[in-house]
C-alpha cells in the first residue's frame, strides 16, 4: 500500500471515528445537563420565581440542535457507505469481475385459463416464446 493511499484511508477512517465520538459526547452532555436542569427546576424554588417551565425552552432548543447533529452524522455515515460500495463496484467493473444479473432471465404471465405461469428465457428461443405469448393473447 502506498504512503498516499494509507494517509487517505487513515484520514477517512479518523473522520468517521471522530464524528462518531462527537455524537456520543454530544449525547452524554445533552442528557446530563438536561437531567440537572430539570432536577434544579423541580426541586428548587426556581419554579416559583418564573411563571414558565424554563428547562423546556433550553431542552427544546438544544434538542433541535442535537437532532440536526445526529442527522448530519447519520447522513455522513450512510453516504460514506454508499461511496465505498460504488468504489468497490467500479473496481470490480474495471477488473472485469462484476457479476451483473442477466436481464429478463424469467418472468411471470397469465396463461389462457387465467393461471400464473413462469416463463424462462433462453437466448436461442426468445422469438418463439414471444410468438407463443402473442398467439395466446389473441386467443384469450
Amino acid at each position: 500500500m502506498s504512503d498516499d493511499n494509507y494517509k487517505e484511508i487513515r484520514h477517512r477512517v479518523e473522520r468517521l471515528y471522530n464524528a462518531r465520538k462527537d455524537i456520543f459526547i454530544h449525547t452524554a452532555v445533552f442528557v446530563i445537563i438536561n437531567v440537572m436542569m430539570w432536577f434544579a427546576w423541580a426541586f428548587t424554588d426556581l419554579k416559583i420565581h418564573f411563571s414558565m417551565v424554563w428547562p423546556l425552552l433550553v431542552s427544546g432548543g438544544w434538542g433541535a440542535g442535537y437532532i440536526g447533529h445526529l442527522i448530519d452524522y447519520l447522513m455522513k455515515e450512510a453516504s460514506e457507505k454508499a461511496v465505498q460500495r460504488e468504489i468497490e463496484r467500479e473496481r470490480a467493473w474495471r477488473a472485469g469481475t462484476l457479476d451483473e444479473k442477466p436481464k429478463r432471465e424469467e418472468f411471470a404471465r397469465l396463461s389462457a385459463d387465467g393461471e400464473l405461469e413462469i416463463v424462462r428465457y433462453d437466448d436461442d428461443d426468445d422469438e418463439d416464446d414471444e410468438r407463443e405469448y402473442r398467439r395466446r393473447q389473441r386467443r384469450a
